[in-house]
């Protein structure tokens, strides 16, 4: 089984590029990092009322995720013990670039009390996104830096034992992560959208993804024609152990001569 982690820049084609693999490989898996940080969202929201924090009441806010550490082992499957989340008292978690974005989702939730009663879907993750962003970052760099892809190896040696052939990963975020898929013999591609300005910059996790050592690199123009060609490509090559560097998913390559086939499948 081939293990392919995506990352690139907030909105430049990682879910569309994962979507292309499933649509042209045949068996293969998908699973986002994200997925495993919106669980660990939804279980911790459900302690949020007893404890009722605002991001001015550091007490409140140290009760509140005291409950981080067991669903963590819980989720994550996590081995070992977790030292729970002390912060000191009388903190600024708005001027501390570690604790900002749970600031923001604190803020958020005084004034919509609701968030923390709904699951995370799809559909509502945006609204969700300084805590998933604020978990994800705060446990790579903080906790374990490499729970979540520990966990996302252990959801890939199941597909493989399963016949998966390809098992893609979305979200690779950190230089850790970018270790576990290669230590598990697997490759991390890279999206990027040129003409697209990138979101959210200014957020450490960002910051971090630029770091990531990439294996390959697809410049996506948003034809979805195009990127599905780039995929069989992709797939074809590395399956020989060829993958190159770059590959161009635009219309101009889509119409070149030689372009491959599209194995039967429709493009979307």
């Amino acid at each position: 089984m081939i293990i392919l982690g995506i990352t690139g820049a907030i909105g430049h084609g990682k879910t569309t590029l994962a979507a292309a693999f499933l649509r042209q490989v045949k068996g293969a898996q998908h699973i986002e990092s994200s997925t495993l940080i919106s669980r660990v969202a939804d279980e911790l929201n459900k302690h949020f009322l007893p404890s009722k924090p605002m991001s001015d009441n550091i007490a409140a806010i140290n009760a509140w995720l005291s409950h981080l550490p067991g669903i963590l082992q819980t989720i994550a499957h996590h081995p070992g013990e977790l030292a729970p989340i002390h912060i000191p008292p009388q903190h600024n978690l708005h001027s501390d670039p570690a604790y900002q974005k749970l600031a923001e989702y604190l803020d958020l939730v005084a004034t919509n009390h609701s968030l923390v009663t709904q699951t995370i879907t799809e559909a509502n993750k945006e609204t969700y996104r300084p805590l998933l962003q604020w978990i994800g970052g705060f446990v790579t760099k903080q906790m374990d830096p490499t729970l979540w892809y520990d966990e996302l190896i252990r959801h890939a040696n199941q597909a493989e034992a399963e016949g998966c052939p390809l098992f893609v990963v979305g979200g690779v975020r950190f230089p850790s992560d970018a270790q576990v898929v290669h230590a598990a013999g697997g490759k991390i591609v890279a999206i990027e959208r040129p003409n697209l300005a990138k979101q959210d910059t200014a957020d450490p996790t960002e910051a971090f993804r630029s770091m990531v050592p990439t294996d390959t690199t697809i410049i996506n123009d948003g034809d979805m024609g195009a990127l599905d060609h780039v995929v069989v490509m992709l797939w074809q090559d590395v399956q020989k152990e060829e993958l190159k560097t770059r590959y161009q998913a635009t219309r101009l390559a889509f119409d070149a001569s030689g372009a491959p086939d599209i194995q039967s499948r429709e493009l979307l």
